[in-house]
Parts: structure tokens; sequence; C-alpha cells
């Protein structure tokens, strides 16, 4: 028959808020209430009278921390210590815990039980991370900022000084290579912003998402126009192929953000007297469409970097063009607002390929 001190355990264990496991000196599980059961998976009768580390309870990483908690839950003469690690439940998954844990010594000094009340913190810490990813990604915004649009306001500067300085010695060819110099800087630069600017707006889930039934051939040829003044200074030819007059149904300032974008860093990696193709065929339900160059190519261990918003990765074009890397983690968003995928395929030192799907919606539907 339970005495009186083992039913007033009982009673304030079951009706505690939180999940109660009591614990000896040896670390055998004593009290297993319905709460930890409901956390951690593991009926009473299937742990109370096992040690801690006879059942697959600890996450292998944490078993240094917990093996830690344990030798201070018996030497150190404090009531009461605070504990974090992460467990297993029962049917394998990985939890963070928060343990509360309250000591009983006995007379001299020695622990004698253990009462632990548990949180399961992991959507807390699941919050937490996304935080300080979420800083990371402002902290390298705010560095693209502060490199990216200084550096072109810079030369915009020095140009328009360079004109007014010079301008009545200047002859009209002249003046009209430094406009149209300056004409395209500004547009780079307000491409730029605009990139910029559409990130945050996905980040923040305010970037408006407008599908409408678009000709390929005309989207294609009015980013090709954009890019004539750059692409006559290499002499790159920037060809437009598609198999047949493809329509798709797609978000017009998106797609033509992606190809710009893709168009732009093709710039970047081909040479003089190159070749940059924007193509689209049909495949199934959906559009392929493809940004191609035979430029410098991408280093295979460079590939994988391309599309990772943790890294930004950029690296110089054949003229030391700088970039942000921001472009292409715009163009996988902008893609993925189409429920498309997009990828490359690339050989160092022979030129690129990115490609991009859209589902074809007007055909999908027919």
């Amino acid at each position: 028959m339970k005495s009186f001190d083992e039913k007033r355990l009982e009673f304030y264990a079951n009706n505690s808020p939180l999940p109660v496991i009591e614990w000896d000196a040896e670390f055998i599980v004593s009290v297993w209430t319905g709460d930890a059961e409901r956390i951690f998976g593991w009926k009473a009768e299937e742990v109370v009278g096992k040690k801690i580390m006879e059942f697959n309870f600890i996450y292998e990483p944490d078993i240094p921390i917990v093996e830690e908690t344990m030798k201070k839950l018996i030497t150190e003469k404090s009531n009461y210590l605070v504990s974090s690690n992460r467990n297993y439940r029962k049917d394998g998954d990985m939890i963070y815990c928060r343990w509360y844990n309250t000591i009983l010594h006995d007379r001299n000094g020695k622990t004698q039980f253990i009462l632990s009340q548990v949180i399961d913190i992991t959507e807390r810490v699941k919050y937490e991370q996304e935080l300080l990813q979420l800083n990371k990604e402002k902290d390298r915004f705010l560095s693209i900022l502060s490199h990216d649009l200084r550096s072109p306001f810079g030369a915009l500067h020095n140009l328009s000084m360079l004109l007014k300085e010079n301008i009545r010695r200047y002859d009209i060819e002249e003046i009209e290579v430094q406009v149209n110099t300056i004409n395209e800087s500004i547009q780079n630069t307000y491409n730029l912003l605009e990139d910029l600017l559409g990130w945050v707006r996905i980040q923040q889930n305010r970037m408006p998402y407008k599908p409408q039934k678009l000709v390929l051939s005309d989207v294609f040829n009015n980013v090709i126009g954009a890019f004539t003044q750059s692409a006559n200074i290499k002499n790159i030819k920037i060809l437009e192929f598609t198999a047949e007059r493809i329509e798709v149904v797609a978000d017009e300032n998106m797609l033509k953000a992606i190809l710009r974008n893709l168009v732009s860093n093709a710039l970047k990696f081909t040479d003089i007297n190159g070749v940059i193709i924007i193509s689209a065929i049909q495949v199934e339900a959906e559009v392929k469409i493809a940004v191609s160059d035979n430029g410098i190519g991408i280093k295979p261990d460079d590939i994988s970097k391309l599309f990772d918003m943790s890294n930004f990765f950029t690296t110089k074009g054949i003229s030391g063009e700088e970039g942000t890397g921001l472009g292409l983690i715009l163009c996988k968003e902008f893609v993925g607002k189409h429920s498309g995928e997009i990828w490359v395929e690339s050989e160092f030192g022979k030129g690129s390929a990115f490609y991009f799907t859209i589902p074809d919606i007007s055909r999908s539907k027919s």
C-alpha cells in the first residue's frame, strides 16, 4: 500500500502541466507521467525501472552534454539545475528539450532523487534558427546595397562630370558615346535596384504574382533589346529561337527579370565575338526555356553554390565585372512562384546553359 507521501508525489506529478520524470541517483526511472508519454512516445511500463542509457532516448551527438549534466546532478549541492539537449522520441523523431531538474538530497548531502519537468522547445528552436538566417540575409542585403549601388552611382557621377567638363570640346560622336555609356549604366543600376527590391518583396510575401498569357518570342525580343548596347561593345550576338509560336501563362515582370538576369550573366562570362542563345521548347505540359552561351563556363565545384541563398556566390566576369550573387537566387524565387524548376549545365572553358521550366497552364487545361 502506498504511503501518504507517495500518493502526494503521484498526485502532483500526474496533475503537473508539464511532463514529470523522476530518477534515482543511478538515473533509473521511477516516475514517468502520461504527459511524458505524450512527448516521448514510451509508456511508463516500458521505461520505469530502466536506466536513462538503456533505451534510445538521447540524441547521440548530445550524449556528452547529458553525461556532463548527470555528473552535476550528482555532485553539485544545488537543489535546482536547468539543462537543454536533444532527445529521441520512440518513433525516432528528434526533438529539442529544456529540462528543469529539482534535486532531493539526503541528510548527508548526497543526491537521492531527481524530479525533472520537461518542455518540448523544438518549435522555438526552429524559429530562432530561422531568425538567425533572416538576420544573416539582412546583413548580406545591406552589404549588397552599400557596395553594388555605391559603385555604379560613383561611375555615373564620374561619367557625367567628364561629359560636363568637356561637352564643348567633344564632337557629336564622342558625346553620343558618353551618353550611351551613361544610359547603359543607369539601366544596369535600375535593373539591380529592381532585383534588390524584388528580393525584399519576395521575402516579405508582398511580391504580386499576376500571371497572364504571353507570347515568348515577344518577351525574348524585349529582353534582347535591353542588352543591344552591351552586346555590341563586345561584338556578341544574342539570338532568339523558339520551336513554334509558344504561349505561356506567366507573370511578365518576373519572367523578364529571370531572362534579364540570365542574359546579363551570359554577357559577363562570354568573350568578344561570342554567341548567346535564348530558346524555348514545349516538353509535355511545360515549356523549357534556355539561355546558353559559349563563354568560359563554370567550374564543377561552383555549380552547387549558384542558387544557395546562404552564400550569395559570385565570381568576376571576363572584363572584371562584379555581381552580387543575388540575381540567380532571385531567378530561383521567381521560377518557384511559377511552380517550375531552374538548373544549369556547364562545361568549364566551353560555356553554360541555364534552363528553367514554366508549366504550360493554357495547354494543360485544354
